[in-house]
């Protein structure tokens, strides 16, 4: 199996300025998780707002099984997206949308464990 394309799950909503977490899967094209890849991936995002933090390069390992997850902070509001690009498989990418919201009360969503979370998603395909 060789994986096509990565799944980012993230929370739908997310505060400005707050960090959130962001679940990175690679899968071949049913959407199936890929447990044995190990590239080099590189994260970017349509907010370049000062004081956004998005995750360094990173080496996927064995260890990893295809799924990682990874902290995320965006600083401006409205739609963002999140993208995630393998350039060394013609590209390998993924994208993921949320929406930033000023709002104090708000703290985001929390997924929990990982394994909650991919569970029923690998199971089913997407």
């Amino acid at each position: 199996m060789t994986a096509t394309k990565f799944a980012i799950f993230a929370s739908p909503v997310a505060r400005v300025g707050k960090a959130f977490n962001v679940f990175v899967a690679a899968v071949d094209d049913a959407g199936h998780l890929v447990p044995t890849y190990t590239g080099a991936v590189h994260f970017a995002s349509s907010d370049t707002a000062t004081g956004v933090v998005l995750p360094p390069d990173y080496t996927f390992t064995a260890a990893d099984n295809g799924v990682k997850v990874f902290s995320v902070t965006l600083q401006t509001q409205g739609s963002q997206t999140i993208s995630l690009t393998d350039n060394s498989v013609t590209p390998l990418t993924g994208t993921a949308t949320v929406n930033v919201s000023p709002l104090r009360f708000f703290n985001g969503l929390n997924f929990g464990d990982v394994g909650r979370v991919f569970g029923g998603l690998f199971r089913h395909g997407f």
